[in-house]
């Protein structure tokens, strides 16, 4: 779908594809889509079952270091790498959850349309998957 101003816009709905059932919202201009985007956003925070802030979920690092490890001998090494392997996993998703977060946020706290549809676009969860449909589509 066209979203660059330079280009002409193509009258269209946003539809959100949820748990239980689709929604549809108005981008039938461009700043609809954009004004539609951060209702839906908005919608979701409000309710609190959509977004929560991470921050108090951070993973609890280990109380050993990386360069604690070579110092241990047989099943306490392997238990002490595979430990500070899933910390690290745990660690890593946490960073993207946060940075998510924060960007909603942000996109609420300055009235940003257009991030808030990116946003949106570049949902992963089950439930958050969006499409921007023209409406000789729907």
């Amino acid at each position: 779908m066209k979203t660059k101003k330079s280009q002409s816009w193509i009258p269209s709905v946003i539809i959100c594809h949820e748990k239980h059932g689709d929604r549809i919202f108005n981008a039938l201009t461009e700043e609809k889509l954009y004004e539609s985007s951060l209702l839906i956003l908005k919608e979701r925070m409000k309710s609190g079952y959509w977004y929560h802030d991470p921050g108090d979920d951070k993973p609890k690092e280990p109380d050993y270091k990386k360069d604690d490890i070579p110092s241990l001998k047989g099943d306490v090494k392997k238990l002490a790498e595979q430990l500070l392997n899933v910390y690290n996993m745990y660690y890593r998703d946490w960073q993207i959850d946060m940075e998510n977060y924060n960007d909603i946020t942000t996109a609420l706290k300055t009235n940003d349309g257009k991030f808030a549809w990116r946003i949106l676009n570049d949902g992963t969860g089950e439930y958050e998957r969006v499409s921007l449909e023209p409406i000789e589509n729907v």
